[in-house]
């Protein structure tokens, strides 16, 4: 883990993304109580990070409880960015489309078109899985 997530604050940051990805591998619903309980955060945060941080991967179902998707392909790093500041999952994804390069070698010509069309089918992707998901 890198050295700035050592913090009290980014081990609950860590225990809820290893909370939301149990819960998707297993196809299993949870409520916030069961967050609030494996992770240590007080109810009030979990809530307010339900429409800061995770919107984009919960889905709250009419019982009250939610179900977990897409955050299995998430790296850590993407779901940390999250919690620096207010962005989204889709914001992280054309960001890392953008950036992420190699500084070794120049890539072949076209290349970063290529990564710019794919980077358009992830965020077209994941704005069908919401529509999808109703939100």
């Amino acid at each position: 883990m890198h050295e700035a997530y050592t913090s009290y604050r980014w081990r609950l940051v860590k225990k809820a993304y290893e909370f939301f990805q149990k819960a998707e591998r297993e196809q299993r619903r949870f409520t916030l109580d069961d967050l609030v309980q494996y992770t240590g955060y007080s109810l009030d945060t979990a809530k307010s990070y339900l429409t800061k941080h995770w919107k984009d991967f919960l889905t709250k179902h009419p019982a009250g409880d939610f179900t977990c998707t897409g955050l299995l392909t998430c790296p850590w790093e993407h779901f940390a960015q999250l919690h620096r500041q207010k962005r989204s999952l889709q914001d992280m994804t054309l960001q890392h489309a953008q950036t992420n390069q190699p500084a070794e070698k120049p890539h072949p010509q076209g290349w970063q078109q290529v990564r710019t069309l794919l980077a358009q089918l992830v965020l077209t992707l994941l704005a069908l899985l919401k529509k999808q998901r109703g939100a």
